[in-house]
């Protein structure tokens, strides 16, 4: 007579909600490029060329004449969504035998999802740090590394040539954490908050220095090990 498995008598409860839920403080990658939902693993998307927007076409007309006719133009590329997974086992003689605070099925969950958003941060900071991936791409003529360099007029000169370009005013800045150490010691900066009331610079104070709504700092590691 056959016998009910572990399996029939147990069902796993899934853990759905918990990688929704899971956060890790230090991921900047989706603040960068928001997640943008679709429908379709692989479509088309239009592209609205900035230059038909930017033309001053208006012109006076007498009463009773035609207004001058505008239109646009638009063209359309092409995505596809590569799918990123990963797994953990978690046995029912593992969850049977956690103590508190154990928690098998929501550390592995916690644990999957940390791996695919981690691999997700990685790649938005290859493409961000990749300059063939941008119309323009520089370092500045003194490094910020350097005390007699100009981050300040570097980054006007960049907000500047972005809003000439495109028509935004730039509201976020990137950085590593390694460069945003070096500015934190610049003495330049230093200056401009002597007479505050520690005289540190933050993420939010250098963002009103340098006159930008946001500036997200990377501070995210792997483990390149085998």
């Amino acid at each position: 007579m056959a016998r009910p498995t572990m399996n029939d008598m147990h069902i796993d409860s899934a853990m759905t909600q918990v990688s929704i839920q899971y956060k890790n403080a230090t991921y900047i990658a989706e603040q960068i490029f928001p997640v943008v939902q679709v429908e379709k693993v692989s479509d088309f998307y239009f592209i609205y060329p900035k230059d038909d927007w930017f033309r001053d076409e208006a012109t006076a007309h007498a009463p009773g004449t035609r207004a001058r006719r505008i239109d646009y133009t638009i063209s359309s590329a092409s995505y596809v969504c590569v799918r990123h997974s990963m797994a953990a086992v978690v046995t029912d003689a593992e969850r049977a035998n956690a103590d508190a605070p154990l928690r098998p099925d929501i550390d592995k969950t916690n644990l999957v999802t940390s791996k695919i958003l981690l691999a997700m941060e990685r790649r938005v900071a290859s493409i961000v740090t990749t300059c063939t991936n941008w119309t323009s791409a520089s370092n500045p003529s003194v490094l910020w590394s350097d005390d007699a360099s100009d981050p300040v007029n570097d980054i006007e000169n960049l907000k500047m040539a972005i809003m000439q370009n495109t028509g935004a005013v730039p509201n976020t800045v990137v950085m590593g954490q390694e460069v945003f150490s070096r500015l934190a010691r610049h003495p330049d900066l230093l200056e401009k908050i002597k007479y505050t009331e520690r005289g540190v610079l933050t993420a939010p104070t250098l963002a009103s220095i340098l006159g930008v709504p946001k500036i997200l700092v990377g501070t995210t590691i792997y483990n390149s090990a085998k």
